[in-house]
């Protein structure tokens, strides 16, 4: 998500749901601080879904890649991935 995208999505979470969330803070920060529920991480899935990509693509030397990386449109997911396998413990 681009920064742009990050503040106005923290500041949400201020004036709607009253949530600690802060422009200033990181995103570790903010996520941690929000009590999270089903629709509250919904919101999130949609939001990371439609919001622009922010990127940022450094070659082999550290040196950035020369090109605009912000806002780029989200590629079409063309298969998705089967779940992870799961161990279940025997029941009794």
């Amino acid at each position: 998500m681009t920064p742009g995208g990050r503040y106005v999505w923290s500041g949400q979470f201020v004036r709607w749901e009253g949530q600690p969330t802060s422009p200033s803070k990181g995103v570790s920060d903010n996520y941690k601080a929000i009590n999270w529920n089903k629709m509250r991480v919904q919101l999130l899935s949609e939001v990371y879904n439609e919001a622009p990509l922010s990127m940022q693509c450094n070659m082999s030397s550290g040196d950035r890649f020369p090109g605009y990386w912000e806002n780029a449109h989200i590629p079409p997911i063309l298969q998705s991935l089967a779940p992870p396998s799961r161990k279940l413990l025997p029941v009794g």
